[in-house]
């Protein structure tokens, strides 16, 4: 299968349906501030090779960036506290540095208070890969190379920023919260339709896959995340709106926030949705694009400044890194997704899967979510696979699902429709097996269909496999659906066929 096919979608949890207690209209007078100012980067290949030694790229903007940002939020809002971490040319901003200091912001900020507000602005570097947007941010201690979509999913998820780790370790915090990711979105399309091994229907599957992800990555919910630009494009600096002669450049968002504050009133409360909506404006500015945000402005939020004409000192914090901390991105990641299988006599390794479980409001296993597992992001491990039999299981956040099919007695999997399945195991003579179950939850009584759309078979064994299916639980009327794409590694197959 086409190597991209291993970076599909780090599934986010559906959080952007999160609707937490104080989601409803509510004045804040109490407005954190945390800043990641990530503005030095380890490259190696500007370095002296002979000595092993790598010089930094210095983005000095960074800084003044978040500067510019707290001076014009403690302004207009009037800051309870303010945070920055911080890189300078020996001390650099890693991984660990900006998720520990999030994990200090519980000891700083009262998470139980009524009227506290966060906001986080980071200011870095940023790329997506092309399948289903997951937006990676890159530490100032990891060196990229020009593309990143010929590396796995889990190597960036592991080595990199994922954006969507930073929104759930937020969501933990328990406070209602923006994000201002100032970056760029660095990152190119999969074309999916130019991979000749699927069917035309399988490829279908997958692109509703992955358009499902995408719009998951949008992060649509009542906690805004505003990027700089839409996933694929980039973003360059740009002078200060108010001071063109300083000698740095700033982030295009900074900028924005500069000249959007203009439009915030200066004598009542600002609401959340004045100040996105501002930056948002095509008008707002030549120099720069329309900042990006797919939130949801139902709750009527709302920062009223109660402190005094104080300005708030900013707490800082520095970067763990050095430069000779230097970490190449590696391209594969360890992978413990490989099982034994007693019918094939050899291990099975995963190239490539994906199992989506879609559900109805009221259906009982899903209870109602969507559920999308794919290899490196979740543990997915195949307990059977033979010519008339499928059994894979999977882990989410703790939570085992499994998956099997059955073909009929005495027949093997084609690519055909299989009507009328029963419960596997328990299905006999001409009926097909299928069941779905996972988080405790599973039917007594199963009915349903499933249908291959592709099998290539190797040795006598599947080697790949792409279906949809249906199944009803008992007596109810909707039923969970889905679709299924595996593909095992070849190599692993030449060794026990024949």
């Amino acid at each position: 299968m086409h190597k991209n096919f291993r970076f599909f979608a780090l599934l986010v949890c559906f959080y952007f349906c999160f609707w937490p207690a104080w989601a409803t209209s509510a004045q804040f007078n109490k407005v954190h501030l945390l800043l990641v100012s990530n503005g030095h980067y380890v490259d190696k290949s500007r370095g002296d090779k002979e000595r092993d030694a790598a010089a930094l790229v210095d983005f000095s903007g960074a800084h003044v960036s978040a500067m510019v940002v707290h001076s014009l939020l403690d302004k207009h809002l009037g800051l309870a506290s303010s945070t920055l971490l911080r890189s300078d040319n020996r001390r650099i901003v890693s991984k660990d540095d900006v998720f520990n200091v999030l994990n200090s912001l519980k000891r700083k900020i009262d998470t139980k208070g009524q009227n506290e507000y966060l906001i986080v602005y980071y200011v870095g570097h940023g790329f997506g890969e092309g399948i289903a947007w997951n937006y990676f941010l890159q530490p100032g201690n990891v060196e990229l190379p020009g593309r990143i979509n010929s590396f796995d999913i889990e190597a960036l998820a592991n080595q990199l920023i994922y954006v969507g780790s930073l929104n759930d370790k937020l969501i933990e915090l328990g406070l209602p919260y923006t994000l201002l990711i100032d970056a760029c979105y660095e990152g190119s399309a999969v074309d999916l339709a130019g991979v000749s091994l699927l069917s035309d229907k399988a490829k279908q599957n997958l692109k509703d896959v992955s358009a499902h992800l995408k719009f998951m990555n949008q992060f649509r919910g009542v906690n805004p995340v505003v990027f700089s630009v839409q996933p694929g494009g980039t973003v360059r600096t740009v002078t200060h709106p108010l001071n063109p002669s300083l000698s740095y450049n700033i982030g295009p968002l900074a900028r924005r926030l500069a000249l959007g504050a203009r439009q915030w009133p200066s004598n009542s409360a600002v609401s959340l949705e004045q100040i996105i909506r501002s930056i948002q404006s095509p008008q707002l500015d030549e120099r720069t694009k329309a900042a990006v945000s797919f939130a949801d402005f139902g709750p009527g939020y709302s920062f009223h400044r109660t402190h005094s004409d104080t300005r708030v000192m900013v707490d800082r914090v520095w970067g763990s890194a050095k430069s000779t901390d230097l970490h190449l991105l590696q391209e594969t990641y360890p992978n413990n997704e490989a099982s034994t299988n007693a019918n094939l006599g050899d291990s099975i390794e995963i190239e490539f899967a994906t199992i989506a479980i879609l559900g109805n409001s009221g259906e009982y296993i899903s209870d109602g979510k969507d559920y999308v597992f794919t290899t490196g992001t979740e543990k997915i491990s195949i307990e059977t696979w033979t010519e008339d039999e499928l059994v894979l299981h999977m882990e989410l956040e703790g939570e085992s699902w499994s998956f099997s099919i059955a073909a009929p007695e005495g027949e093997r999997f084609e690519a055909k429709h299989y009507k009328n399945v029963h419960r596997h195991p328990f299905q006999e003579g001409v009926q097909a097996g299928l069941e779905v179950s996972g988080a405790d939850r599973g039917c007594n009584e199963i009915s349903g269909d499933f249908e291959i759309d592709s099998i290539s078979y190797t040795g006598g064994i599947p080697s790949a496999l792409s279906l949809s299916y249906r199944q009803f639980c008992e007596n109810e009327q909707h039923p969970i659906r889905g679709t299924v794409i595996i593909e095992i590694q070849k190599a692993k197959m030449l060794m026990t066929g024949s």
